[in-house]
């Protein structure tokens, strides 16, 4: 079976959740089926397909370079075309002439990510398995209410609205859509009541390797809290400042000697300027293996506000029994109680009092450490989810049913 994995950037060198999981994707693909990858290619990532080739031993990896930065000028022409803005910046009419050679050659269309969506006329025949790292016109509609200047807000809004749309007509052009618990509820309430999509959960998983670690000791850690992801990331630089200036200095007051961690490459200049006007805040840079501070810090946080889908970091801390306090939304689409796998809190009050109590609770400390470990183990592995992925498509390749209809 031929199967054209579409995407809006080459899936390599895997080191972000949205990535990793796109790369564990077109891996796991690869090995049951003819595999062919076209996407936009951005920053330096012509320079790795030829890696990312062998890495996954596929037929075929080819794309467009498109290099869009997100900007006033790029919004006004998103909305000349008749694109949401994340649409414009991913489109190319060399990328369509592209996709289109290679569509007629497929036997199912995976879509990786719903801005790809719009290269898939609604008159393909082949079938099509849409999916989605975000419902991302929740990403938009929450950030925008948490904005104060008006225009920005009304422009936010706007954007959520186009984002529904397209969003809307990305799930009508699959058979199936692969999605986040939560966001299949989100994606569910944009379509009509008798539509024929089948919708299917999907989990954006971190380091399973994590669980052949030895347990963590509460004795070993010590006064430290972590946070860890992509800092230029709107939503995780969104929530350091909100924690920096909400939470951080009231939690000193409390705890004099904690010490705060914050792990990620080239922090923004108004995040590390924030910081300074505070006391014991370290930014350590890109950490390559953070099993150091699994195992020295005792709490790990995840302040987000905003955004959808799975957060990867919470997955991690999971695997390495790492207990963690972390915001409502930081939780959504996992099966977690409050308290048994994690702590959980929105107000500076709520946040104080939960880190403030796993810094000395061991007996807590130790629930939510063994209790989510066990989880993650249960519930969240690649190679269950992955399979069961490559069998949906099965069931909507044409060449399988015209088998099962001989046999």
């Amino acid at each position: 079976m031929r199967v054209l994995f579409l995407t809006t950037q080459l899936p390599y060198p895997a080191h972000s959740g949205g990535v990793i999981k796109s790369y564990r994707l077109a891996e796991h693909l690869a090995s049951r089926c003819e595999l062919t990858v076209v996407c936009a290619l951005k920053g330096r990532d012509e320079a790795f397909i030829k890696d990312f080739k062998e890495d996954i031993q596929t037929n075929e990896v080819v794309g467009i370079p498109i290099n869009k930065e997100r900007s006033a000028r790029q919004l006004f022409q998103s909305y000349k075309h008749g694109k949401t803005l994340n649409e414009w910046r991913n489109y190319s009419a060399d990328l369509e002439a592209l996709i289109l050679h290679h569509m007629h050659q497929a036997d199912v269309i995976l879509i990786d990510h719903y801005e790809m969506a719009q290269y898939v006329p609604s008159s393909c025949s082949t079938p099509v398995v849409l999916h989605t790292h975000n419902a991302e016109h929740l990403i938009w509609s929450r950030y925008s209410e948490l904005l104060i200047n008006p225009f920005k807000k009304l422009a936010g809004l706007l954007e959520a609205k186009r984002i529904q749309k397209a969003e809307t007509e990305a799930c009508q052009k699959a058979q199936t859509v692969l999605a986040a618990p939560d966001d299949i509820k989100a994606l569910n309430k944009l379509l009509p009541q008798n539509h024929k999509v089948t919708f299917k959960s999907t989990y954006h998983l971190g380091n399973q390797a994590f669980l052949n670690l030895p347990e963590l000791q509460f004795e070993k850690s010590r006064n430290a809290i972590f946070f860890f992801g992509t800092l230029s990331w709107h939503a995780n630089l969104d929530g350091l400042t909100w924690f920096i200036k909400n939470v951080w200095p009231k939690l000193l007051r409390i705890e004099p000697k904690l010490v705060f961690y914050i792990i990620g490459k080239r922090p923004p200049l108004e995040l590390k300027r924030l910081a300074k006007k505070h006391t014991r805040i370290v930014f350590t840079g890109f950490i390559e293996d953070l099993n150091d501070y699994f195992t020295q810090c005792r709490v790990m946080i995840n302040p987000v506000r905003f955004g959808s889908g799975i957060k990867v970091k919470m997955l991690d801390a999971m695997y390495r029994g790492m207990p963690t306090v972390s915001s409502e939304i930081g939780t959504e689409s996992l099966d977690l109680q409050h308290d048994v796998h994690v702590s959980v809190a929105n107000t500076p009050g709520e946040w104080c009092e939960k880190i403030s109590r796993l810094i000395h609770d061991e007996a807590l400390w130790k629930t939510l450490s063994e209790h989510s470990r066990k989880l993650a183990a249960e519930r969240y592995r690649w190679e269950p989810m992955l399979e069961a992925h490559w069998q949906e498509i099965l069931k909507v390749s044409p060449q399988e049913k015209t088998e099962d209809h001989a046999v």
